[in-house]
């Protein structure tokens, strides 16, 4: 026993022998069982603290340091090799041959121990040592040993929650090598316990403070009770009392310091001992324990005994997680130093080691460790089985966090790269898919990428090379696992890694990789994570940053999916690309183009004025007019800039010159078929597109207005790429703002200057927008109310008569829009003079005031000259001012060409004022642009709105205003003929009938057809009653019209488009019957009674005969009201022109009597008659 009173101080300890280690074991144990019967024979569910001074024997085990030492290293591997040595005398060396290797390569033999040996529990009682015997390898006492130790640990710590870190190492050692106790079932309690707490629940892992506290407390007071053993053992007896207390009590400060330190002075000591057999060891230590006395009892105090043995939640149950927190940690650490060892040994790596390996895999330095041979044991055939189960298993236990743990990091690395057989191919695949499921994580598919996309070299780096069959075969396996955002961001961010090579191999090993990946390569993601990662790199980077995202960009055109998702998904790619464009390139260009802005404004402007620099020379190139494209600023920045833009948005074909200068290679086919297919797709626009460039602080007004152009450049292919509102066309005109910078001495509020432009700019920002309009209806709407210059414009393309005013004025319009005109450059004329005009020269002191153009200024009353000289002074004073004068007229018309020239660099902002005339230079630039876009047949062919109606306006006198130019067009597309409006048609009909000749008659004469049947549809109601009596009074007016000609075109149109079968202008019988017959009828009459003053003969009776047909049908249909007079009407004509009327009534019988019969019946009615009739019979 280890207590002071079982030996006395004075006596000496016997020799040792295996009975004396027995005794003392035995009776170890038989008064810690006596202590364990009397602690269950108490309540212990009302214990709150283990009564630790009550089992004096336990309180001993974990209050000695010697004594738990001793039973501790029962069960390290040290003392079961030691044991099973036959060298038993003392100083004898161990053979290597005797090592653990040399048992634990024998295969276990189980022995059953006889019946009355048998026992029902493993630590329920301590009656004495079992001599179960586990394995025959070794000898039983061995055994014996072991069973006692963990018999008599677990005894004792059951009731601690906090166990110490060197047990988990003696466990760790068993478990890898020899398993002599960790597979006997009476240490299934101890081991049980163990084996939870390597991997515990959510339950007990979730600690509070004061448990962490605890265990803190634990693992330092089992720290000092093991390093305190190392002292005892060394000099027990040559440290008083004090100095062991202060040993003991000290804390290192970190537990795992304090446990290296221990470590470290039990690897000097064991090489200092003697290396005779464990036994020795043994013997001695139970000689030296009877000298240990009660000090130790004041340095392991009572009071973190009470705190180790409080009852906690879990203590109700018998087996749980002992090592928690920080412990925890340490325990880890403890096994997998203890693996190390294991695999670091001359000792062969067995079955069993990989069978004992899965069980320890929730730790991940375990998990690392055991990657690191995994190749070599799946190469051997005897342990290639257990392998790929551990493999799986290794897989399985791998943390899922992000970013993954170090060790995960290797075992991925490891699992990678090993060299497997070629049957072992698709295992190694499943595995790294398993990993891949395991953790879906950015950092892990990146790592995975990385492998298959590059090899490893010597030195552990990646160099680029092209992806074997076999790494490609894993990385599509591995893509289809991941999210498609995730694998395609990783992808990128695996190339990125190796975006130090040349972008040409890049696009080459990118291309075998969509080829490998097929519909499952998500291009756009990809291209996006490249462009994301690529923001904020330097400027020496930006060339090869650029050239990679378009060659990742291309690759787009390789993993094409459905066409219908390809042109959102491509303008979200190009909006990504242009705002790196804006942002990364426009912040390396904008420094060099400001600077070449502000020496073009200085060349222009002397600096005279109150302004410091000036608006610069107005130039309208624009890159819309496709003859001055390729020659804009050849000599500034902005073209280079630009042309990166353009090669980046694929704004530019495989064959152009400017993406083979760009890339700096030649394309193959299959990159050119790439590029292609992304150019069919990159022509979208819309308003977030073009906000990114107004919304740029990186780049000038007039950059951003290059940009845009480009942009919309790319939509003269296709109408239906277009999505641009009219409020981003506002924001579009802000960039051509022109904000004078003044002289500090100068106060803005004081000239009261209106809103500015350049008007170079605010011209080609209006010719943006008028293509915008032409291929936008909405926008075309909303413009033409609320831009009196951009509806201007729009007339002159549809008519194609670039005039101003436009050529759907009148003479009062035109004149109003001169007037406009001229106040607006007059005021704009002022505004210049105000800005750049010198200031007026002061009167000069020696300019004598009194002096006239007839009066030298020393002329003085009362001199005495004499004439000659008197005129000769005067003829020089005249001589001297005519100089002066002419040299103020030069200098003055001087200022007038500069201020002129300086007033067409700017002008008013506002858009919305009057019609503004477009500048001689700006003519070209628009005409270039019709051409392009061809945007007079995109306007004429447009109906909602229909700008041609618009642009033809309404009337007659509109219609005849725009016969010149519409002939032409309704000549070319006879369809709109049907969109024309009725009186519009009517005219052109009248005019096709017309006797004028000329070509404009002979085109209309091969319309005539749909234009009659145009005007058939009107007059008969079609279009609606408003429109036919619209086409029919413009018929009716030439009828009554004094011109002959005009006259006989309308009887004919209208007996054409009006079918009938009653004869000459059987026209008027057949409007009778018309649905609108009410209305008609009247409006007839009223035309009609006008041409009787014109017509004669068959005509006129035709007239008279259904003007009276018509005065029936007034009266059966009760239109009196109207006020038609037949008679008076038949009399007016015979009073004013009486000789065809004579004739009419000799000729025609019908008409005759018609007419007489109707004349008596009114005569005796009427005296006016009666006298009219007089006056004509006179006449007859």
């Amino acid at each position: 026993m280890t207590t002071s009173d079982s030996l006395p101080p004075q006596t000496q300890a016997p020799p040792p022998s295996q009975a004396n280690l027995h005794f003392a074991m035995v009776g170890l144990s038989m008064m810690i069982a006596r202590e364990q019967q009397g602690a269950h024979g108490r309540e212990m569910d009302s214990w709150t603290t283990f009564p630790i001074s009550q089992a004096p024997a336990m309180r001993e085990l974990i209050t000695n340091p010697l004594l738990f030492r001793v039973i501790l290293s029962m069960l390290s591997s040290n003392a079961l090799v030691s044991a099973s040595s036959h060298q038993t005398e003392q100083g004898r060396k161990r053979s290597p041959s005797e090592d653990l290797a040399a048992h634990a390569r024998k295969k276990q033999m189980l022995a059953t121990p006889p019946p009355h040996r048998q026992r029902q529990t493993s630590h329920s009682q301590l009656p004495g040592i079992s001599t179960n015997v586990v394995s025959t390898s070794l000898p039983e006492s061995v055994c014996n040993h072991q069973v006692f130790a963990a018999t008599v640990l677990y005894s004792v710590l059951q009731h601690m929650d906090h166990w110490p870190i060197e047990l988990m190492k003696v466990f760790a050692e068993d478990a890898f090598g020899p398993r002599t106790w960790v597979d006997n079932e009476q240490c299934q309690d101890l081991v049980s316990n163990l084996q939870m707490s390597l991997c515990p629940d959510a339950s007990d892992e979730a600690i509070d403070a004061a448990s962490s506290v605890i265990a803190d407390e634990a693992e330092s007071y089992f720290s000092s009770l093991i390093s305190g053993s190392e002292r005892t053992e060394s000099s027990p007896k040559s440290l008083p009392p004090s100095r062991v207390v202060i040993s003991s009590q000290k804390r290192t400060p970190s537990a795992k310091e304090v446990r290296t330190q221990s470590m470290q002075t039990e690897a000097m000591d064991d090489s200092a001992s003697s290396s005779s057999g464990e036994e020795e060891v043994l013997e001695s230590a139970v000689r030296e324990v009877g000298t240990i006395t009660h000090p130790y009892h004041d340095v392991h105090s009572s009071g973190i005994l009470n705190k180790l043995l409080r009852r906690s939640p879990s203590s109700n149950r018998r087996i749980r997680s002992r090592y928690l927190g920080h412990n925890l940690d340490l325990a880890y650490e403890a096994i997998s130093d203890a693996l190390t060892d294991r695999l670091s040994s001359k000792a062969k790596q067995n079955s069993r080691l990989l069978q004992a390996l899965p069980g320890f895999l929730c730790i991940p330095r375990i998990r690392c460790l055991s990657s690191r041979h995994l190749e070599k044991w799946l190469q051997s055939p005897a342990l290639a089985g257990l392998a790929r189960h551990l493999l799986a298993q290794i897989a399985r236990n791998l943390a899922n966090e992000d970013p993954p743990l170090p060790d995960d990091v290797e075992v991925i690395d490891n699992v990678l790269k090993m060299k497997l057989k070629a049957n072992q191919f698709s295992m190694h695949v499943e595995n790294i898919a398993l990993i891949a499921t395991r953790l879906p994580t950015k950092a892990v598919a990146k790592q995975i990428f990385l492998y298959c996309l590059a090899g490893e070299t010597t030195n552990g780096g990646y160099v680029v090379m092209d992806p074997s069959p076999d790494h490609l075969e894993i990385l599509r396996s591995v893509y289809t696992i991941f999210d498609s955002d995730l694998a395609a961001q990783s992808l990128a961010s695996a190339m990125l890694a190796l975006a130090s090579h040349s972008t040409q191999y890049l696009s080459r090993s990118m291309r075998l990789v969509v080829n490998a990946l097929g519909d499952r390569y998500d291009g756009f993601t990809f291209t996006q994570s490249i462009i994301k990662s690529k923001t904020g790199v330097s400027i020496n980077m930006l060339n090869e940053s650029a050239q990679l995202i378009f060659q990742c960009a291309m690759l787009v055109g390789l993993g094409n999916g459905l066409e219908d998702k390809l042109a959102s998904k491509m303008l979200t790619l190009r909006k990504a690309m242009l705002q790196w464009c804006v942002t990364e390139l426009g912040r390396t260009y904008y420094d060099k183009i400001l600077k070449e802005e502000r020496s073009r404004c200085n060349s222009s402007y002397d600096g005279t004025g109150v302004v410091v620099t000036g608006p610069g020379r107005a130039v309208f190139d624009s890159y819309l007019d496709g003859s001055s494209r390729d020659e804009i600023g050849q000599d500034d920045t902005i073209p280079e800039f630009i042309k990166k833009v353009r090669c980046l948005l694929f704004l530019n074909s495989a064959s152009s010159n400017e993406l083979a200068e760009f890339s700096g290679h030649e394309f193959d086919a299959e990159e050119s078929e790439c590029i292609n297919f992304c150019c069919r797709y990159s022509y979208a626009v819309d308003d977030e597109l073009l906000n990114i460039v107004l919304e740029s602080p990186n780049i000038s007004p007039s950059t951003a207005i290059a940009i845009i152009e480009n942009l919309i450049l790319g939509c003269s292919s296709a109408q239906e790429n277009i999505s641009i509102s009219s409020g981003v066309i506002w924001k579009v005109y802000e960039l051509s703002e022109y904000v004078p910078q003044l002289h500090s001495n100068v106060c803005k509020e004081d000239l009261k200057l209106p809103r500015l432009a350049h008007p170079c700019l605010w011209w080609r920002v209006t010719a943006i927008a008028l293509v915008v309009c032409s291929l936008s209806s909405h926008v075309g709407i909303t413009m033409w109310k609320e831009h009196p210059t951009l509806r201007a414009l729009i007339k002159m393309t549809t008519s194609q008569k670039y005039r101003f005013p436009t050529a759907d004025c009148d003479d009062v319009q035109k004149e109003v829009v001169r007037l406009e005109e001229a106040k607006v450059r007059e005021k704009e004329a002022k505004i210049a003079e105000l800005l750049f005009a010198p200031p007026s020269p002061k009167p000069s002191k020696t300019d004598d005031p009194k002096a006239t153009p007839h009066r030298p200024p020393d002329f003085r009353h009362g001199l005495r000259t004499s004439a000659r000289q008197q005129e000769k002074k005067d003829r020089i004073f005249a001589l001297e001012q005519e100089r002066k004068a002419a040299a103020i007229h030069a200098e003055q018309m001087k200022l007038r060409r500069h201020l002129k020239v300086l007033q067409k660099s700017i002008m008013i902002w506002e858009p919305v004022q009057c019609p503004r005339k477009p500048p001689k230079e700006s003519v070209d630039m628009l005409l270039s642009i019709n051409e392009t876009f061809n945007m007079a047949e995109k306007f004429r062919s447009s109906i909602e709105p229909d700008f041609l109606l618009q642009t033809i306006g309404d009337g007659r006198s509109a219609i005849e205003r725009a016969y010149d130019w519409l002939i032409p067009i309704i000549s070319l597309h006879p369809e709109i003929i049907h969109r024309l409006q009725p009186s519009a048609t009517c005219f052109l009909l009248l005019r096709a009938y017309g006797a004028e000749a000329g070509k404009s008659n002979r085109e209309l004469i091969g319309l005539s057809s749909p234009l009659l049947s145009h005007v058939t549809k009107c007059l008969g109601g079609e279009f609606g009653e408003r429109h036919s009596l619209l086409a029919l009074e413009l018929l009716l007016t030439d009828i009554a019209d004094e011109n002959a000609d005009r006259r006989r075109c309308s009887r004919k149109v209208l007996q054409q488009a009006i079918p009938n079968n009653f004869g000459l202008c059987g026209w008027m019988r057949q409007l009778k019957f018309a649905t609108n017959a009410k209305s008609v009828v009247p409006l007839t009459i009223a035309y009609v009674c006008r041409a009787l003053a014109y017509e004669r003969g068959k005509v006129l009776s035709v007239f008279i005969l259904y003007l009276h047909e018509y005065k029936k049908f007034l009266i059966e249909h009760e239109l009196e009201d109207r006020k038609f007079n037949y008679i008076g009407s038949l009399c007016a004509l015979i009073s004013t022109r009486p000789l065809p009327p004579h004739q009419m009534l000799q000729h025609q019988a019908t008409t005759t009597a018609n007419a007489t019969s109707m004349t008596w019946k009114s005569a005796t009615h009427n005296n006016t008659v009666s006298t009219t009739l007089q006056r004509g019979a006179k006449t007859y």
